[in-house]
């Protein structure tokens, strides 16, 4: 699993790595899930592994523009949801560090 492998390299977390970016957006999630990326490539200096993960939220970004905001699961789509982990104000900060990994800690694991 992705998770156990993000600390050493291996052809085995490139490949899964890689996947899981691809495979993520498509679960409606992404932006929760870029988490994952952005520290493995932190851990692992993949630079096309941010570099597609910032594509995929630009992504998420015009489709929130589209539908007038973000849905989340847990709120009907009406209700604005600023909260933190499951709302507008983790999505803001998810995208800050898609954009400045080095500049924010991972809220997961404090790092």
């Amino acid at each position: 699993m992705l998770e156990t492998h993000i600390y050493q390299e291996t052809k085995q977390t490139d490949v899964e790595v890689s996947l899981y970016i691809h495979l993520s957006v498509f679960s409606g999630y992404f932006l929760s899930k870029s988490h994952y990326i952005v520290v493995a490539f932190q851990k692992l200096g993949k630079q096309e592994w941010l570099k597609t993960a910032r594509k995929k939220a630009a992504w998420v970004v015009e489709r929130a523009k589209e539908n007038g905001g973000y849905t989340f699961d847990v709120l009907p789509n009406w209700l604005f949801n600023p909260s933190f982990l499951r709302g507008t104000a983790g999505v803001g900060y998810q995208l800050l560090r898609l954009v400045s990994p080095e500049l924010l800690p991972s809220v997961l694991i404090w790092e």
